[in-house]
């Protein structure tokens, strides 16, 4: 009846890969106490290792009604947002990184994430905001460089929008390279 001697051989079987004990084990411990977030965390972890992205989303609802505004629910906000791009679902990963934002606020992978949901609903001015954020934190990521430049684009903002594509493509983006020679724009 000891629920931390299910969750530490949860999480040893979890990291040998054994997903299925794994979740015996924090299935057990959730039983146990019901209201222990920390179930919930290392289940839906261990669910999203598995791709079991259905039942991953269910722990983190949970995580979240037990705790609105705390890390724990953050770290769920975030991992609800991964979840949702999956599944192509934009407009409520941009809810959740949003809220996740609140938290993260040094996390540049979070703008770049949420940027490009952006992109994907045609919010090309939030996208670019995004983008600016991820970039400032963290000028190497290409990713960031190749959407902002898709946004800019799309705003109308050819010339700029080009150089971020040149520097995507420079920091080694594949997709880029394709996009400049159908936009005819910059060296490619």
């Amino acid at each position: 009846n000891m629920i931390n001697a299910y969750m530490y051989r949860g999480i040893t079987r979890d990291a040998m890969d054994d997903f299925n004990a794994a979740i015996a084990d924090f299935t057990r411990a959730a039983r146990l106490d019901t209201n222990d977030v920390w179930v919930y965390v290392e289940r839906s972890q261990t669910f999203i290792a598995m791709k079991e992205y259905e039942a991953a989303e269910s722990d983190l609802l949970k995580i979240i009604a037990r705790g609105q505004n705390t890390i724990d629910a953050s770290d769920a906000f975030y991992n609800l947002a991964r979840i949702y791009m999956i599944w192509k679902r934009w407009e409520p990963a941009v809810n959740y990184f949003t809220r996740s934002s609140r938290y993260r606020t040094n996390d540049p992978e979070l703008y770049l994430l949420r940027g490009t949901c952006k992109f994907e609903l045609a919010d090309y001015k939030g996208c670019i905001k995004d983008m600016d954020i991820a970039i400032d934190m963290d000028d190497n990521l290409e990713q960031a460089y190749y959407y902002r430049g898709l946004g800019k684009i799309e705003t109308g903002l050819s010339e700029e929008g080009c150089k971020d594509l040149v520097k995507a493509k420079r920091e080694g983006h594949e997709k880029a390279a394709q996009v400049l020679r159908q936009r005819n724009c910059g060296k490619s």
